[in-house]
């Protein structure tokens, strides 16, 4: 075959000819008109995201944050009703209030749609923005104290719009790391946004199954005693509104004997709690608070399934095995985290005591686990990264290496952290006896 060496050949196309090319193209595509897209049945408008499947829409809002998938669910009809239900869970079940008057007429606006106001399960009291709480409604206190009046408009006014919230079963407190309390009266602080609470739900009837306290940890986040009055936290239309709790979460800073008198108080109205939290963030007299609850004759009517223990200092070490005993025939989780025994060397009885006594227990998690004599120590396990599962007859641990000292990065690694979950926790409890070894910080 020859080729003709003299025939015109098309030039390949220059630079800006590309150009003008691809903008004429893309003035078409501005003034083409769009074609109408229907999903399914419902026959909604939709942008071009209709070509993707709504279940993968579904998956992408999945990770999205609740301002993110609000920004999402404005691009089209289509993304709307494809993202309902990843907006139900992340925006609408759960609902945020700062008792301000703003936010009340906010929750008003919400109750009037009924479909929607029926989709809240949990609302959360916390500050937004450095405003304070209960910002714009007037809140009456005792003459000559910080106790807040119980029969004041304010939270009349809240008892009524709780109660149209029908499916709402739970109730979070919070204080964020960065707030603080103000010396005026004339706002909330969360001391007093607990009074609130506690005041609303025995009025509102609602059948609360989760309570949260959270006081997150810092200096200053403590439980205010000059605005809460212990008498409020008792009493029969209290003890009826939360005879329904089950989940139970307590996280504050105990710095006072007294102040272990409120979550006791709390906890002694809710009998039926099947799961309790509790995190005392290393405040000095949490050990008081298990005393508390170890030799009462309120944990006899407890019978909990799950117990998280976080940031303790046990003065008698008889009062951590007098609670946890109270509960053996039925707790089948379990979670100590930095947790201070007062008697040296007593770790591996613990693990002993709940191997001979616990036949129910199926998960346990531990880590940073100390005890205190002659000097402080450190729990590690040194033995769970270095023993194959054929070692341990099947049992196969879940564990954390961190270097030991911290800011020593060339320093050995340590497994400070252990958990199993499965139908041998004998023989895993039976390792962690074993295996538990100490580092000696100091005296």
């Amino acid at each position: 075959m020859t080729m003709d060496m003299d025939m015109d050949w098309p030039k390949p196309p220059s630079t800006l000819s590309k150009l003008c090319t691809r903008v004429k193209d893309f003035f078409n595509e501005l003034t083409e008109e769009e074609k109408e897209l229907t999903l399914g049945p419902n026959h909604l408008l939709a942008g071009r995201f209709a070509v993707v499947a709504p279940e993968l829409i579904d998956e992408i809002a999945f990770f999205l944050t609740p301002l993110e998938i609000n920004l999402f669910r404005l691009t089209c009809k289509y993304i709307e009703h494809s993202t309902f239900a990843q907006w139900e869970r992340t925006c609408l079940a759960s609902i945020q209030t700062d008792l301000s008057h703003r936010s009340f007429m906010r929750l008003s606006d919400l109750i009037v749609e009924e479909a929607l106001a029926a989709r809240v399960k949990k609302i959360v009291v916390t500050e937004r923005n450095h405003g304070g709480l209960g910002k714009g409604f007037k809140w009456e206190r005792i003459l000559g104290t910080g106790y807040l009046e119980t029969d004041q408009v304010a939270i009349n006014m809240w008892t009524s719009l709780f109660q149209q919230f029908d499916n709402l079963t739970s109730i979070k407190v919070q204080r964020p790391y960065t707030a603080w309390d103000r010396d005026e009266w004339t706002l909330l602080t969360a001391s007093d946004a607990l009074t609130v609470i506690m005041q609303i739900m025995p009025r509102a009837h609602k059948p609360i199954t989760a309570f949260e306290l959270n006081f997150e940890a810092q200096s200053w986040n403590v439980i205010d005693l000059r605005r809460i009055r212990r008498t409020q936290l008792v009493g029969s239309p209290f003890n009826e509104t939360w005879a329904k709790l089950r989940f139970l979460s307590l996280r504050l800073r105990v710095t006072e004997e007294e102040i272990a008198g409120v979550p006791y108080l709390l906890m002694h109205s809710c009998p039926n709690v099947k799961s309790l939290s509790l995190d005392c963030d290393g405040g000095e007299h949490a050990g008081q608070l298990l005393q508390y609850m170890a030799q009462n004759r309120m944990n006899a009517k407890w019978k909990l399934e799950e117990i998280s223990l976080r940031k303790i200092t046990v003065a008698d070490v008889e009062d951590l095995g007098f609670f946890l005993q109270h509960h053996k025939r039925t707790l089948r989780k379990l979670k100590l985290h930095s947790i201070t025994l007062n008697e040296p060397f007593i770790w591996p009885r613990v693990f002993a005591l709940l191997r001979d006594n616990f036949p129910r227990l199926e998960s346990i998690e531990v880590g940073d686990l100390r005890d205190f004599g002659d000097a402080r120590r450190l729990v590690h396990f040194p033995n769970v990264s270095t023993t194959s599962t054929a070692q341990t007859e099947g049992v196969r641990f879940v564990y954390h290496a961190h270097t030991w000292p911290p800011m020593n990065p060339h320093a050995p690694k340590r497994n400070f952290y252990i958990a199993y979950q499965g139908d041998q926790m004998q023989t895993a409890l039976r390792l962690m006896e074993e295996w538990a070894f100490y580092l000696v910080l100091g005296p």
